[in-house]
């Protein structure tokens, strides 16, 4: 009777043995002649067991050769098959039929078939085979005994299984074996390696010891014990995948073992390219910092002995320089993709074919190396990979992970056209798949990846580009190709192209992608899901648009999700990232409206997190968007407002309510919003927070302290008050920043726009001798620039403020006088500083200190007339210009200099003054009439 085993790919049959799976490989490898073959040894087996006809020499013959064809099918019906056919032998064998003998070779051929069948338990079957061989050897007379190769195959069974102390099972059958070899000590070091419920230190350390026993062995004659190539091998790979400290170490000590024992004549440790390969690989994975320079050292190791001695053994192989790569590529070394680049020519010019692998790692290198040309980079090893395949190297053929990962590094580059250059290399990934490449599949991935490069640029033609991708992923999934169909990820990017296009129309475009992304959700899209990082793509797309109703938009969208969320739709959960995107897109609003609208929301988060929402506790982000949200506007009141939401936050801070602790920011921007304000108690608030600031540092709190803005700020806040001795205030403030930064204090650095802020703070006073004030500081400025501090480095706007200061004079004569010398001195004030260039508004202001300090008169009027025509050869006449010479001259004589400059004598206009006079302004070109009055 033929034994018939159900299982995986098997069905059973009553009575018949099933050959259904063996049929189905049989078919795709060989087709009708394997098929034939197995019905045919169906058939012979089915003959022999039924006992149709008497058992003869010829029957054990072809029972002989039933069990070996058997053994070979690696499957669970043949291992059945060829026990049953061992058990018939037995049987005949038993009844003294001399025809019939069960040989060790036989019992080895049942036992190799069930140890390569897989099948769960054959470990265990096979064991009891070999007890049951063990067992008839020693009652009946000329019965088979098992040899080494009945136990080593019984102990590869074991090494083959997943069932627990397996390698332990193997070891105490290795210890009954009268005379073990070499294979037998193989197969255990492989069952230490395979074992799953011992860690690899253990494995390690067990597998030595298996070593230890085989030097034994051979020391108390057992030469068949002799460890040879395989086993060095086996221990080396066991180093490698260790993860100790000194693995690439032990495992480069083997080989080096090996070759020294090799070089003395031992032919049982010559060294192979997989020694050499496996010692490469255990330096790839270790975490030294002369990894690769060691990888190659063995590489060029194995080339000289090659060189040496010519044998093939030590030819270096793809496989060991795709090793030695793979450690460049794990490396920290700088050097390390030259290193590598350097590689591939090695193996290039050794007539070696690269194959896929060190094609794609060359390439995974470039991408992931930070180089600003890396995509470039990446790009050129996919050419070389392609012209490599085109020469007739097969196994460089470029794969989806050759095409993806450039992809990728176009992705991350921050070079004009780069996701042009993705697309293309998307084209060509269509290209090959289409021209019949299977190993090059574009993806949903790939296209996803594509777009997200198209929608982080900010082309305006950036989202036709997107769109067009959508379209043809839609296009391609319509006619069945599977893998390229749109998803959650594809329409949020298309969303985000749309989003930073700066077009018309992106708003209305966001709108209906998601309205169709709703109704592929509803329809029961299985990869188009609208949940909560969803939303707020959706959200931040909104608020980054074009469009006054941006953030109310965006709000909507917040209300969707609550909606949802409250309807049940666990998904589409608002988180604190959804409501601080949408207070952002209030608070960076032009309406006074828009802060209101963030202090709601800051106000409810505040509200629902004491509701029991802890994921919804206000962060810094959000008060710091409600105080910017204040302090951005001059109204009345509005810097008021951002105060109190930062003594709110303190408060809530101090009871525990919220984690957030007010930092040096939140602080900064009140300050900020208070000096714009231009409220009369701006100064003083000001410097209330200040000291506020100042105090809680001091106090032990190390989010708090004052910096270079907490001071400019509140120097600001003086500057543009009209308060009596704001000028003063700044200076003292002025001089505060520069002693604490010369007691060390690196967070306050004075810098250009303090001083200017200063200046413009004493231009701005009535007190007396401001001019020589302003003209002092730039002084003090100029000569701390000059000693080394890039920092405080004058500008034209610094120069403009000292002539401010001149021009709005209000002293006596003797201070009007030294203005005015200080005014005209400034051709002295260029040189101290060179690298200022006078604009159109320096030229205005010193008309204008001209016209101011002096009594009209005609050296007033040829002092402005020089002026005008310094102004005019410079290219700097402007409108600011022309109104100061209007008010600077009388009629007469600004019809007579316009008149002999440029033959102009009715109506005058920078259009119809010569174009050379303001080539250097960037203004807007305003006609203006000559006026009729002289200010005098």
């Amino acid at each position: 009777m033929i034994v018939t085993v159900s299982g995986p790919g098997l069905k059973s049959k009553s009575g018949a043995f099933n050959a259904e799976n063996l049929l189905e490989r049989a078919d795709r490898r060989k087709g009708g002649a394997m098929r034939k073959l197995t019905n045919d040894l169906s058939s012979e087996t089915e003959r022999i067991l039924t006992k149709s006809e008497t058992f003869t020499v010829d029957t054990m013959k072809s029972c002989t050769r039933a069990i070996f064809q058997w053994s070979r099918s690696k499957s669970k019906s043949g291992a059945f098959n060829a026990e049953k056919l061992l058990e018939r032998v037995i049987e005949e064998e038993d009844a003294n039929n001399e025809a019939a003998h069960a040989s060790t070779a036989i019992y080895n051929m049942v036992i190799s078939a069930w140890a390569a069948s897989g099948a769960e338990g054959s470990a265990c079957r096979v064991e009891v085979l070999l007890e049951r061989m063990k067992e008839r050897s020693g009652k009946v007379r000329n019965a088979a005994k098992p040899d080494t190769i009945s136990y080593n195959a019984v102990i590869d069974a074991w090494r083959k299984t997943k069932e627990r102390g397996a390698a332990e099972r193997a070891e105490q059958l290795l210890l009954q074996m009268p005379k073990p070899d070499v294979v037998s000590f193989n197969i255990l070091i492989d069952a230490w390696s395979n074992c799953q419920e011992t860690n690899t230190a253990s494995k390690v350390e067990r597998a030595e010891k298996v070593l230890a026993m085989m030097q034994q062995q051979v020391q108390q004659g057992n030469k068949a014990a002799e460890p040879n190539t395989i086993t060095f091998n086996s221990l080396m790979k066991l180093w490698a995948k260790s993860g100790e400290e000194d693995a690439a170490e032990r495992a480069e000590n083997f080989l080096m073992y090996m070759i020294a024992a090799h070089n003395d004549g031992d032919v049982t440790f010559k060294p192979d390219s997989i020694s050499f390969t496996t010692a490469i690989d255990a330096w790839s994975k270790s975490n030294h910092d002369d990894a690769g320079a060691r990888a190659e050292h063995i590489l060029a190791l194995m080339q000289d002995l090659y060189d040496q001695q010519g044998h093939h053994h030590f030819k270096p192989t793809v496989a060991a320089f795709n090793a030695a790569i793979n450690t460049w590529s794990n490396s920290k070394f700088k050097g390390k993709l030259a290193q590598a680049e350097d590689l591939l020519r090695k193996m290039e010019s050794l007539r070696l074919k690269p194959d896929s692998s060190t094609y794609n790692m060359l390439i995974d290198m470039w991408t992931k190396s930070g180089r600003t040309d890396a995509a470039q980079g990446a790009t050129n090893i996919l050419h070389r990979m392609e012209a490599s395949f085109a020469r007739g190297n097969h196994y460089a053929k470029p794969d989806s992970f050759s095409f993806n990962s450039v992809i990728n590094a176009w992705s991350r580059s921050t070079e004009r056209g780069a996701p042009q250059q993705a697309q293309n290399v998307l084209l060509r990934m269509e290209r090959q798949h289409k021209n019949g490449n299977a190993a090059v599949v574009p993806d949903t991935i790939t296209f996803n990846v594509v777009l997200a490069t198209w929608a982080n640029t900010h082309d305006p033609n950036a989202f036709h580009n997107a769109e067009a991708i959508v379209r043809r992923m839609e296009q391609r999934f319509q006619a069945g190709i599977l893998p390229s169909q749109p998803d959650t990820i594809t329409y949020t990017s298309l969303i985000r192209a749309y989003a930073t296009s700066g077009d018309k129309t992106a708003m209305q475009k966001i709108t209906t992608t998601l309205h169709m992304m709703i109704d592929l959700e509803k329809n029961g899209s299985t990869v188009v899901h609208l949940d909560t990082k969803c939303y707020n793509i959706i959200i931040d797309a909104l608020a980054r648009s074009r469009g006054t109703d941006r953030a109310q938009k965006a709000y909507n969208i917040l209300q969707v999700m609550e909606n949802k969320y409250q309807n049940g739709d666990l998904h589409a959960k608002p988180d604190l990232v959804s409501y601080n995107t949408v207070m952002k897109a209030f608070a960076s609003s032009n309406a006074l409206e828009g802060a209101q609208r963030a202090n709601d929301i800051l106000t409810r988060l505040e509200s629902l997190a004491n509701d029991g929402n802890s994921h919804l506790k206000p962060d810094e982000f959000s008060y710091n968007t409600a105080i910017a949200a204040w302090s951005r506007h001059r109204a009345n009141g509005s810097a008021q407002k951002a105060h109190e939401v930062l003594q709110r936050m303190i408060n809530l801070h101090k009871n525990g309510v919220i984690d957030t602790n007010p930092n040096t920011s939140c602080f900064n921007a009140v300050i900020s919003g208070w000096a714009r304000s231009g409220e009369q108690n701006a100064p003083e608030m000001a410097t209330k927070i200040l000291h506020q600031m100042e105090s809680l540092h001091l106090s032990g709190n190390t989010h708090v302290k004052p910096d270079t803005i907490s001071y400019s700020s509140v120097i600001d806040a003086f500057a543009k008050s009209n308060a009596r001795g704001a000028a003063n205030e700044c200076e003292l403030l002025l001089e505060r920043m520069e002693s604490e930064n010369q007691q060390g204090n690196s967070s306050v650095a004075v810098d250009t726009t303090a001083f200017n802020t200063v200046i413009t703070a004493i231009a701005r006073s009535r007190e007396p001798f401001k001019a020589r004030k302003a003209h002092s500081i730039f002084h003090r400025m100029n000569e701390k620039y000059q000693n080394g501090d890039k920092r405080v480095k004058p500008d034209v706007f610094t120069l403009n403020a000292v002539l401010n200061a001149c021009a709005f004079t209000r002293g006596d004569a003797m201070d009007r006088e030294d203005a005015l010398q200080i005014a005209l001195s400034i051709q002295d004030i260029i040189q101290e500083a060179p690298h200022i260039k006078l604009d159109h508004i320096s030229y205005g202001t010193l008309m204008k200190a001209c016209t101011n300090l002096m009594k009209p008169s005609n050296e007033r009027d040829n002092m402005v007339k020089d002026v005008f025509r310094k102004c005019c050869d410079e290219g700097k006449v402007s409108n600011l210009v022309m109104k100061e010479l209007k008010y600077s001259l009388s009629p007469r004589y600004l019809k007579e200099l316009l008149a002999d400059s440029s033959g102009i004598t009715s109506k005058f206009s920078l259009s119809n003054l010569p174009q050379e006079w303001s080539c250097n302004v960037r203004e807007r070109r305003n006609s203006f009439t000559a006026p009729h009055k002289r200010n005098s």
